[in-house]
């Protein structure tokens, strides 16, 4: 059955084979229709339209680009795979666009392809911070806002198919995506590379150059990139301080594709929070520099902290906090109390730096200081360092980290920029 959305009527219609019930909403588990509109891919051309160009076939426009080169691109990889149905979930304004070969999966790959690989059998639909989601374990695939049955029904569909692999042109904001299965490389006739793609190929996160950052005096490094599993955020740093957290319910989701193309983890500001066997008391190591790449779902000055030891004698922590002059503080300044480091937007990536030594605090953000050398009364707190939570009976974050570095050394100003450089260039910041 082509040609027709999928939502709540026609489950109630009977058109889904095989429906859960949830909160008497009924929705889809097996599929049994399709929101399509066929096009022929060695047709369609490229038009001027507006600032940018768009996909037409005869009078039918497909999809519209800010960029020509991009909508070449997007058309190149539709003809080597054949694509001749767009399909739609949840129109005007689709949750999902994926494209179909006839009515099957298009499958195989291409060199120089931006894919995510996932488990099509291991996928579920879940609320996380208050939208509906597709994940596979602790990784985020797609994103459906509030639209529950949308999800399901998206679910439902990447099934059927058996879609394994999500793609991207030119990330971080794709100009395309679409799904495809798992497959021999595209066959001749259809090509085996896409040299067409772009003479600039967008890096993935697995072929960016790696960090080259001092190992001496590092004691943490979690990238969200390596090594996130069953609740464990493995140290890269050789002093295995492992941040963990034990109960399935408050570990973070890993988001792929987060901040330029690279993961992050997602705490969703109820519960979620790992802890490191890491003790940055002071009497254990005097001075620190903390490197956190991280964003905030909210703006407003909420009682939530990023990262910390605070046991509630105004520790080694940083967070959202209604009590300065700015809604990024952290604790301990002035002998007390809080201290301004910036304001910060809501869904904004930023870089913080914080160095501490046994009395005084400096901050950075994306390389810009912030505060400096100011006096701090930096107590003994828990023997730990938190991420997504700084203690003393602080909300957990809500937001997104994609990686902490720890040094235990108040580091040099060419040090410090030095990675700084390195860090904003890899997120993009």
């Amino acid at each position: 059955m082509a040609g027709r959305l999928i939502a709540a009527f026609l489950f109630c219609l009977g058109l889904v084979a095989g429906e859960e019930v949830v909160g008497q909403v009924q929705l889809p588990t097996a599929l049994e229709g399709e929101d399509c509109v066929g096009f022929d891919p060695h047709r369609a051309q490229i038009q001027p339209f507006g600032s940018g160009v768009r996909l037409v076939d005869g009078n039918h426009a497909l999809m519209l680009f800010d960029k020509e080169k991009e909508a070449r691109q997007a058309l190149e990889i539709m003809r080597l795979y054949g694509f001749n149905r767009s399909c739609f979930v949840g129109r005007p304004g689709p949750s999902l666009h994926y494209f179909l070969v006839d009515d099957q999966a298009p499958q195989g790959a291409m060199p120089g392809e931006d894919c995510l690989a996932f488990d099509p059998a291991r996928i579920e639909a879940s609320q996380i911070q208050g939208s509906w989601k597709i994940v596979e374990n602790d990784r985020w695939l797609m994103d459906f806002g509030t639209a529950r049955i949308q999800a399901y029904t998206a679910l439902a569909i990447i099934r059927h198919h058996g879609f394994s692999h999500s793609c991207y042109l030119a990330r971080p904001d794709p100009a395309l995506t679409y799904l495809r299965r798992a497959g021999p490389p595209v066959a001749d006739g259809q090509a085996a590379s896409v040299p067409a793609l772009s003479s600039e190929p967008a890096v993935q996160a697995s072929d960016a150059a790696p960090m080259n950052i001092p190992q001496n005096d590092l004691v943490l490094h979690l990238d969200a990139a390596d090594g996130y599993a069953d609740g464990v955020w493995h140290d890269l740093s050789p002093m295995e301080h492992h941040a963990r957290q034990d109960d399935p319910d408050r570990r973070p989701i890993r988001i792929e594709g987060a901040v330029a193309g690279h993961p992050a983890l997602a705490f969703d500001g109820d519960n979620d929070v790992l802890v490191s066997s890491l003790d940055i008391n002071p009497g254990v190591n005097p001075e620190i520099t903390v490197f956190i790449v991280f964003d905030s779902r909210t703006g407003e000055r909420v009682y939530r902290k990023l990262f910390g030891h605070d046991n509630g004698g105004f520790d080694r922590a940083v967070g959202l906090d209604g009590r300065a002059n700015t809604n990024l503080v952290f604790f301990g300044g002035r002998r007390g109390r809080t201290q301004s480091i910036i304001d910060i937007e809501a869904d904004q990536w930023y870089l913080l730096t914080m160095t501490y030594t046994p009395d005084s605090a400096s901050a950075w953000v994306n390389g810009h200081q912030v505060a400096d050398s100011v006096r701090v009364n930096n107590g003994s707190g828990e023997p730990v360092t938190m991420i997504g939570n700084g203690g003393a009976g602080s909300a957990e974050w809500w937001g997104s980290i994609a990686e902490v570095v720890i040094y235990s050394a108040a580091l040099s100003d060419a040090k410090r920029a030095g990675i700084e450089q390195q860090l904003m260039e890899k997120y993009g910041l």
